[in-house]
């Protein structure tokens, strides 16, 4: 028996059958900075991203590209895995990571950080490779 859901993109219905279980991987060739080093506040008080932000989020997009994002992760409830793999074993704050990711991330991989249900981040280390490996999973 197959069950259907429907979806509803820029005003269109569309029908499909209920995937399984779908996982894309891929890198970011590169490690967030600080959330204090990629977003600042101007003197009115409203938040903008700099220039190294801005930087991170194009690389992370080019990184998304050349995969062939499915409705099944795109539209529905998600578990996420991060390994931030950084090139030394200075003291990080792994949350000071998260902000821009999820802000590189949305409306590219998924449409909403509300679809975000569970979420793993890892720390590790490489010198020669720093980068950022991202596992996404559809939750059934």
């Amino acid at each position: 028996m197959n069950s259907t859901n429907l979806w509803r993109i820029d005003g269109l219905i569309l029908r499909g059958i209920l995937m399984n279980k779908t996982t894309i991987k891929f890198t970011i060739p590169q490690v967030p900075g600080s959330v204090n080093h990629l977003y600042g506040h101007t003197k009115f008080g409203r938040k903008y991203i700099k220039p190294q932000g801005i930087e991170f989020k194009s690389i992370t997009h080019n990184s998304l590209s050349n995969i062939d994002i499915p409705l099944s992760i795109f539209h529905n409830r998600l578990k996420i895995k991060f390994t931030i793999y950084f090139d030394t074993t200075r003291k990080r704050d792994l949350d000071n990571c998260m902000k821009i990711l999820w802000d590189s991330l949305e409306s590219h991989l998924f449409e909403d950080d509300c679809q975000i249900d569970e979420y793993t981040v890892v720390r590790a280390f490489d010198k020669e490779n720093p980068r950022v490996e991202v596992e996404v999973e559809n939750i059934i």
